[in-house]
């Protein structure tokens, strides 16, 4: 995430070009938003800031991409089971 393929092998694969690429897209991602609280920056395309409706999420990939709601069905499977959650998104305790 950090611009540290290697630390994360696990999960990217073993440091090739890509993945060197797309650390950059991320630490350059990160940095943007440390910085103003938006992510935009020229590594990326644009990224509008996630709704309910559209749920827009950046897939990390060479080429990044930003997808409108890209688990759309998994998240929509998961709302049968009961949650933590209130209303306003906040945990409650079960008690």
């Amino acid at each position: 995430m950090f611009d540290n393929v290697s630390a994360g092998a696990a999960l990217s694969g073993p440091p090739t070009g890509a993945t060197a690429v797309m650390a950059q897209q991320m630490a350059d991602t990160w940095m943007a938003f440390a910085r103003s609280g938006n992510p935009d920056n020229p590594c990326i395309p644009p990224w509008a800031p996630n709704d309910l409706e559209r749920r827009t999420t950046m897939l990390f990939n060479v080429p990044p991409r930003a997808i409108a709601d890209p688990f759309k069905a998994e998240r929509e499977f998961f709302t049968q089971f009961p949650t933590q959650q209130g209303s306003a998104g906040r945990y409650r305790s079960a008690s």
